[in-house]
């Protein structure tokens, strides 16, 4: 290679910059975006204690998250054949230009969580706690980054916008049939539990109702009342009144177990 790793990803870098500076419309419909629906969530849910209208929240909340990433399908196409061709000529390594790309989109897509969690969260009136909050953001933070990674896969796999663009929808529809918000987990037949697992809204849902009603890690993990969280877990979602998700089961007792599962979903289609 020409250049050293530091100097691959230094020019990459600022190639990322470039591009972005010149798609300035799509990054700011994406800032209006995430404000808008912020403060139009925050204002239709505002202040709501009824279980059911919360936990339908969380739902619609990731249901707009992982289906609002689509647009960027054109440039990752456009991006994935442009990196094809520069590598097989050996300009720079593939590790340098998903480390470039990363450090120019990740501080944007974090402001993008903010401008979305800040206003709904306190306007839903969530727990009043700070600790609460930033578990919120980052779970926004970690959600856009999976949506944009899978958004990113896919446009390596695909040749048109159009395709892509089928696939992508029936596969995200699909994974939230599974999530066991419709269809509880014991239900599922068993030849299509491995999609339960592969959802991408299981796990994330799962942070969220465990951040608001779950309790902090202490002996035998007491949560709110006293009661285990796992017992907490089936009274929330069984007063939600939602026969599907009332028997969902946390696949860890502690909320940073679905920390640790979505971070491993974030690739970039070189990597």
């Amino acid at each position: 290679y020409a250049n050293s790793r530091c100097g691959e990803v230094f020019i990459l870098t600022s190639r990322f910059f470039k591009n972005a500076s010149r798609t300035r419309e799509l990054f700011t419909a994406k800032v209006i975006q995430s404000i808008a629906a912020g403060f139009g969530l925050g204002t239709i849910f505002i202040n709501v204690s009824n279980l059911q209208a919360r936990v339908g929240f969380f739902a619609f909340s990731l249901t707009f998250l992982l289906s609002s990433t689509n647009e960027g399908l054109p440039i990752f196409l456009r991006e994935t054949r442009i990196l094809q061709r520069e590598t097989s000529r050996g300009a720079y390594r593939v590790s340098s230009y998903v480390i470039a790309n990363a450090l120019v989109f990740l501080p944007f897509l974090l402001v993008a969580a903010l401008l979305y969690a800040t206003p709904v969260y306190w306007l839903v009136g969530l727990r009043r706690e700070m600790d609460k909050f930033l578990y919120f953001s980052l779970v926004i933070w970690l959600v856009m980054l999976m949506a944009n990674s899978f958004v990113a896969c896919f446009s390596a796999l695909v040749p048109t916008f159009i395709m892509g663009n089928s696939v992508i929808s029936g596969l995200m529809g699909s994974f939230f049939l599974f999530s066991g918000y419709f269809i509880a987990k014991d239900n599922i037949p068993r030849y299509w539990i491995f999609m339960h697992y592969l959802s991408f809204f299981k796990y994330p849902f799962e942070a969220f109702v465990l951040n608001e009603y779950g309790g902090a890690r202490k002996k035998g993990m007491l949560g709110v009342g006293g009661k285990d969280v796992r017992s907490r877990w089936r009274d929330v979602l069984e007063g939600a009144g939602r026969g599907g998700v009332s028997k969902m089961e946390p696949c860890g007792s502690d909320a940073w177990f679905h920390m640790r599962v979505q971070n491993p979903l974030f690739s970039h289609p070189a990597a």
